[in-house]
């Protein structure tokens, strides 16, 4: 079988498919389900397309030579959906341990925590904005809280830029809308500068063996990790080292927010459940 456009001579055979399947498995630890067939045909011609090639084969094999093409080679294949606030919950959760920390005489200074698979930055900004909500009067952080990252090089790219449509702001209660985003025009609104600084974006591939935080970030002193609806692209043995390298990240006792249809399976040593998808990393140094 091969699936080909009826306008279009450029067809993607199985053969072909299974390549792909392969590469993005390798570059990502993405798992390409047979069900997507269809969508790496539609995502991937238009690189061929933008790439003035004819085939897919000549597709693949410049992919696996050109650095640039691989990166869009992944863009094109992951997924990004996202929302403000999305799984209210964790965020609910986040503004009760940041109550805790105030009592405890802990800062906005002292927290480090990070958005693994951020998109387009929807995720982190929510974390930004319960965070200083909860701290109230803090004086604001000269330096990062939260890091922010993902491997699709054009979402990260928007993170940045902090710019959205008035229309996606629509679910931000006014007052929030009013304290952190300032219209740009009569379409958008952008994340003001004041607060900006306070996330640091960074390119960062799960599937890596080395993840080379930036200094203020260093691992395994995280307080949490929001890696949601991310690991269901993986596979069993993938999730279960990501687990493990994130459990690495935390400080013993650190969160990790997780998607709603992600389960932490055979991993009840790493984390122990506080319901919710919330999970606190167990406490390894003597064991």
């Amino acid at each position: 079988m091969a699936i080909l456009s009826v306008m279009d001579p450029i067809a993607l055979s199985d053969k072909e498919f299974v390549r792909i399947q392969k590469m993005i498995l390798t570059y990502a630890g993405v798992t390409l389900g047979p069900t997507k067939h269809q969508m790496a045909f539609n995502r991937l011609s238009r690189q061929l397309r933008a790439s003035q090639m004819n085939s897919f084969d000549l597709y693949l094999n410049q992919v696996e030579k050109s650095a640039e093409l691989r990166q869009f080679f992944i863009d094109a294949l992951t997924t990004n959906v996202t929302s403000f606030y999305r799984e209210d919950h964790h965020f609910q959760f986040l503004s009760e341990w940041m109550k805790q920390r105030n009592k405890n005489g802990l800062n906005l200074s002292s927290v480090r925590g990070w958005s693994a698979g951020c998109s387009s930055g929807e995720e982190p900004i929510s974390i930004l904005t319960t965070l200083v909500d909860t701290a109230g009067s803090s004086l604001l952080p000269k330096q990062p809280i939260i890091l922010a990252s993902d491997i699709d090089s054009q979402v990260l790219n928007k993170a940045r830029i902090g710019a959205y449509s008035n229309e996606s702001l629509t679910s931000v209660k006014t007052v929030t809308r009013e304290r952190y985003f300032a219209k740009v025009n009569v379409q958008d609104s952008q994340l003001k500068p004041a607060y900006k600084h306070l996330i640091e974006y960074q390119s960062i591939n799960l599937n890596q063996p080395n993840w080379l935080f930036p200094t203020a970030f260093k691992s395994g002193s995280l307080q949490f990790v929001f890696c949601r609806n991310v690991m269901i692209y993986f596979n069993a043995e993938t999730q279960k080292k990501l687990l493990r390298r994130i459990h690495e990240s935390l400080e013993p006792g650190g969160l990790l927010f997780s998607g709603h249809s992600e389960m932490l399976l055979h991993s009840d040593d790493l984390f122990e459940s506080l319901g919710k998808t919330t999970f606190r990393a167990r406490d390894l140094r003597n064991v």
